[in-house]
C-alpha cells in the first residue's frame, strides 16, 4: 500500500496520496478522514476500510465500506458505521464495541473516556434531549436535556422540524459538532414557514451554533460565524472553519475563539481544492469543485 505524507507548518493540514481507496466516489464524498491529532488516516475501500498510522507502518483493517462518523477529541476513539451497524473503535488497539444507540441517534459522538453522546435526528423547539452511555464499561444510558431558549431569537430552533398535513411530508434536521472535552456545538436553524410539501423540506445550513455541556446540558453561549463559513471543527479549544465568498475565490481556512470573536487566518487554498481538516470525518470541497 503505497503513499506519502507531509504536514505544513501550522500542523493542521496534511497532504497524503493514498492508493487504498477503491470505491467509486464523487469529490463531495471521498472516503477519507483524519484524526484530530493528525496521526490516523481512515481510507474507505470496497474490500476493507483501512486506518493508517501516519507516524509508523501500522495499518488496521475493519469491514469494507465502514464509514467514519466521529472522532474523540484526543483521536483515541472512532465511531464507524458499517454493515453490522455502529461500532466504537479504539484505534490504537483495534478493539471494538457494538453501540446500542437508539434508532433516532443521528449524531454519535465519542468522548476521550470512551463514553458516547448521541444527538437525536428529530428536533423541534428550543430543547434537545441527548443520550449518554458507556459501551466500554457497560454503564446504563442516561438523558441530558439541553434547553437553548436564552440563546435563540424569534424564528430559530436547535432542531429543524417540518410536518405538513394532509400531504404527509416531513423533514427533520439537527447538527452537532464533535466533542471538545465536555463541550459540543448544536446547530441553530430557522423554523420552516412553508405550508406545502412542494415548497421545501430542506433546512439549509445552520445560522449559528449553541455551545453546551455534553455531561450536564448546561448552555454556555452562542457562536455565530460569517456568511459563507462552513461547519466548524474544534482545535485546541478554538474553532476552525473554511469559507469561500464565491466559487472562484480562494478558500480561506480560519480559526476563531469559542466566543465567535477574534477570527485569524490559518491558510488559503485554491478554489478547486479538496482537503481534509484534522478531526473531520470527510473532506471539505470548495463550491467550484462540487
Amino acid at each position: 500500500m503505497a503513499g506519502g505524507s507531509n504536514v505544513n507548518t501550522n500542523g493542521l493540514l496534511r497532504q497524503y496520496m493514498p492508493k487504498e481507496a477503491t470505491c467509486p466516489c464523487t469529490p463531495q464524498n471521498l472516503p477519507l478522514s483524519l484524526s484530530p491529532d493528525g496521526r490516523w488516516l481512515v481510507i474507505v475501500g470496497d474490500d476493507a476500510t483501512r486506518i493508517r498510522d501516519l507516524t509508523s507502518t501500522v495499518v488496521r483493517s475493519i469491514a469494507a465500506m465502514s464509514m467514519p462518523e466521529a472522532w474523540s477529541p484526543d483521536g483515541r476513539w472512532l465511531v464507524v458505521l458499517g454493515p453490522a451497524g455502529r461500532t466504537l473503535l479504539e484505534v490504537s488497539s483495534g478493539r471494538t464495541w457494538t453501540l446500542p444507540v437508539p434508532a433516532d441517534g443521528n449524531h454519535v459522538l465519542p468522548a476521550d473516556d470512551g463514553q458516547i453522546v448521541s444527538v437525536p435526528a428529530v428536533g423541534g423547539g428550543h430543547t434537545l434531549i441527548l443520550g449518554r452511555l458507556d459501551p466500554v464499561h457497560g454503564s446504563p444510558a442516561h438523558a441530558i436535556v439541553v434547553t437553548a431558549t436564552d440563546q435563540l431569537t424569534a424564528g430559530e430552533t436547535i432542531g429543524w422540524h417540518l410536518r405538513v398535513v394532509p400531504e404527509d411530508c416531513a423533514g427533520d434536521m439537527t447538527w452537532a459538532s464533535s466533542l471538545d472535552g465536555d463541550r459540543l456545538l448544536l446547530g441553530v436553524f430557522m423554523v420552516p414557514t412553508v405550508t406545502d410539501c412542494a415548497t421545501t423540506t430542506d433546512p439549509g445550513s445552520p445560522v449559528g451554533y449553541v455551545l453546551a455541556s455534553a455531561s450536564t446540558g448546561q448552555v454556555l453561549g452562542r457562536v455565530n460565524l460569517p456568511a459563507g463559513a462552513g461547519t466548524p471543527l474544534w482545535r485546541d479549544g478554538d474553532l476552525v472553519y473554511a469559507s469561500q465568498s464565491t466559487p472562484t475565490d480562494r478558500i480561506s481556512v480560519q480559526t476563531v475563539e469559542d466566543t465567535g470573536h477574534n477570527h485569524r487566518p490559518l491558510t488559503s487554498l485554491p478554489a478547486t481544492s479538496i482537503f481534509v481538516l484534522s478531526g473531520a470525518v470527510s473532506p471539505m470541497v470548495g463550491p467550484a469543485t462540487r
